[in-house]
Protein backbone atom coordinates (compact mmCIF):
# COMPACT_ATOMS: atom_id res chain seq x y z
CA UNK A 1 0.00 0.00 0.00
CA UNK A 2 2.60 2.21 0.78
CA UNK A 3 4.12 1.81 -2.87
CA UNK A 4 0.69 2.40 -4.15
CA UNK A 5 0.24 5.57 -2.65
CA UNK A 6 3.49 7.09 -3.19
CA UNK A 7 2.75 6.44 -7.23
CA UNK A 8 -0.48 7.46 -6.61
CA UNK A 9 0.93 11.15 -4.99
CA UNK A 10 3.33 11.16 -7.69
CA UNK A 11 0.67 10.95 -10.27
CA UNK A 12 -1.51 13.57 -8.75
CA UNK A 13 1.22 16.15 -8.41
CA UNK A 14 2.20 15.26 -11.86
CA UNK A 15 -0.83 16.17 -13.34
CA UNK A 16 -1.29 19.27 -11.30
CA UNK A 17 1.59 20.43 -12.54
CA UNK A 18 0.66 19.51 -16.60
CA UNK A 19 -2.32 21.76 -15.61
CA UNK A 20 -0.74 24.67 -14.78
CA UNK A 21 1.94 24.28 -17.86
CA UNK A 22 -1.57 24.04 -19.65
CA UNK A 23 -3.00 26.64 -17.89
CA UNK A 24 -0.75 29.54 -17.82
CA UNK A 25 1.27 27.95 -21.12
CA UNK A 26 4.53 28.14 -19.82
CA UNK A 27 7.12 25.82 -18.93
CA UNK A 28 8.47 27.32 -15.49
CA UNK A 29 5.75 24.85 -13.47
CA UNK A 30 7.81 21.87 -14.76
CA UNK A 31 10.93 23.44 -13.94
CA UNK A 32 10.00 24.57 -10.24
CA UNK A 33 8.23 21.35 -10.44
CA UNK A 34 12.33 19.63 -11.35
CA UNK A 35 14.35 21.35 -8.91
CA UNK A 36 12.00 21.01 -5.90
CA UNK A 37 11.75 17.16 -6.52
CA UNK A 38 15.61 17.04 -6.69
CA UNK A 39 16.14 18.80 -3.46
CA UNK A 40 13.86 16.96 -1.53
CA UNK A 41 15.34 13.87 -3.01
CA UNK A 42 18.58 14.94 -1.95
CA UNK A 43 17.70 16.39 1.62
CA UNK A 44 15.68 12.53 2.41
CA UNK A 45 18.93 10.79 1.23
CA UNK A 46 21.40 12.93 3.05
CA UNK A 47 18.73 12.35 6.50
CA UNK A 48 18.69 8.57 5.75
CA UNK A 49 22.38 8.19 5.45
CA UNK A 50 22.40 10.48 8.41
CA UNK A 51 20.56 8.53 10.49
CA UNK A 52 21.30 4.91 9.29
CA UNK A 53 21.88 3.46 12.72
CA UNK A 54 18.88 4.32 14.63
CA UNK A 55 16.85 3.26 11.99
CA UNK A 56 18.31 0.01 11.89
CA UNK A 57 17.87 -0.26 15.00
CA UNK A 58 13.96 1.16 15.01
CA UNK A 59 13.92 -1.34 12.75
CA UNK A 60 14.80 -4.07 14.14
CA UNK A 61 12.72 -3.12 17.09
CA UNK A 62 9.74 -3.11 15.21
CA UNK A 63 10.82 -6.49 13.44
CA UNK A 64 10.97 -8.36 16.94
CA UNK A 65 7.70 -7.02 18.08
CA UNK A 66 4.37 -9.26 18.29
CA UNK A 67 0.99 -7.96 18.46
Amino acid sequence: FLFLGAVFILLGTTSMVWHANRSLDSSWPWWVFGITTGILLLVGLTLLEKYKEPLRQYSKRLSEWEA
